[in-house]
């Protein structure tokens, strides 16, 4: 506006508002005077788009226009009077048309003006209902913030939790890893769908598994045991109910064969746990004794003085009747004891039980040791005591002991 006329001023106001309201080209042909001169000018103002900025803009163009042929003055005035008079009289009318355009300027201005406020009104009510969205959206945000802090809370009383637990957990299974590792039996963990899950280093080496096995079927064991064993596993996980047995496997030992169900710690039922223990020296030393039983009593019956079969770790396996009758005790609590009993006091002191260890490591026997027994309210007796070993077809060692009255 500051470069523009002021005689342009209204005009060019009014066209500007008009051509970016309706957004269309608006002309106008403006008059006014120039140095007492009566001109005119057109202006154009054609909307436009910048292109980087996507701006709204207006070309203005002021095309000069000849002069209207009444507002020309006359040539040749009758006098100055008249000649003022036609100029202020044309002034006057100017003025009207001057008036008359801001009038209808002032209109819209007052009318935009009234339009605006209603936009601003409607604008203001907007925004008050948009600030009273953000401040229940500000409420429920701080609600969700205390829940999300609460639930963070629980999160990290839960990872504490958690991590706890994996401790336990790791604990449990290095012990779980230890307590097989420093196992002496075979034994075997068998899951639901009978397939191995854990064993021993013990079963490792008796079943000569490797890692491939693990997942393989329990029935692997077959071969071995001379069993179908995933049977058996089957029998007990239906029936929640052990299986026990003595077999005899391909390497020619007795095992005791031991099948138990897999128990969580919640009672449920998770598999099998399959064991194997060595029982093959106590299964022939029982047949041997059983044996050696028969024999002695068979022909040693005819000596009437006290015997005694003792074996490997000097426990009494068999006794003859004139022994029980000496010293007034029964079979069953004699067979299976030490001899002499370290407690005993009617043996105290006879170091018999050394001489005894003696001939069972170095196979020497002796013969006539003399010892007096000291039987509490009973006389003081004398007896002989020797011992010798006894030749067996097996690994086991027993010693022949006789116990002769008198000294």
């Amino acid at each position: 506006m500051r470069l523009a006329r002021s005689e342009l001023h209204i005009e060019l106001k009014r066209n500007i508002h008009q051509a970016f309201s309706e957004d269309r080209r608006v002309s106008t042909d403006v008059k006014y005077y120039e140095e007492g001169k009566p001109s005119a000018v057109r202006l154009d103002l054609v909307p436009i788009q910048e292109p980087d900025t996507r701006t709204r803009c207006l070309l203005i163009s002021f095309l000069p226009l000849s002069a209207p042929a009444d507002e020309l003055p006359a040539k040749f005035p009758e006098s100055e009077t008249d000649a003022r008079i036609i100029a202020l009289g044309k002034r006057l009318q100017e003025l009207e048309r001057e008036l008359g355009s801001t009038k209808e300027y002032l209109q819209s201005t007052v009318e935009d003006k009234e339009s605006a406020n209603e936009e601003l009104k409607s604008a203001n009510e907007e925004l008050q209902s948009a600030n009273e969205e953000l401040q229940s959206t500000n409420e429920e945000l701080e609600t969700s913030r205390e829940e999300m802090q609460s639930s963070n809370e629980e999160l990290t009383t839960v990872n504490e939790e958690l991590q706890n637990r994996m401790g336990e957990l790791s604990q449990t299974n290095d012990d779980l890893h230890n307590v097989l590792a420093g196992l002496d039996n075979p034994v075997i963990i068998v899951g639901m769908d009978f397939r191995i899950r854990r064993y021993t280093a013990t079963a490792e080496r008796l079943l000569n598994l490797v890692p491939g096995d693990m997942g393989r079927s329990i029935s692997l064991m077959d071969n071995f045991c001379g069993k179908d064993i995933q049977t058996k596993v089957s029998h007990v996980i239906d029936r929640l109910t052990s299986v026990d047995e003595e077999i005899l496997c391909r390497n020619q030992r007795w095992y005791a064969l031991r099948i138990s169900p897999y128990k969580t710690l919640d009672h449920a039922i998770r598999g099998a746990v399959v064991a194997l223990i060595d029982i093959d020296v106590r299964k022939r030393t029982a047949a041997l004794m059983r044996d050696v039983g028969e024999y002695a009593t068979r022909f040693l019956g005819a000596i009437h003085h006290p015997l005694l079969m003792l074996d490997g770790k000097l426990r009494i396996a068999w006794a003859n009747q004139p022994y029980f009758d000496f010293f007034g005790v029964i079979p069953e609590e004699t067979i299976g004891n030490s001899f002499p009993a370290p407690a005993d006091p009617v043996w105290a002191g006879s170091h018999v039980r050394e001489r005894l260890e003696k001939t069972l490591h170095t196979g020497e026997a002796f013969r006539d040791h003399t010892v007096s027994l000291n039987a509490d309210e009973s006389p003081e007796k004398r007896v002989r005591v020797g011992a010798n070993q006894v030749p067996v077809a097996s690994e086991s060692t027993l010693l022949l002991v006789s116990i002769e009255p008198g000294g």
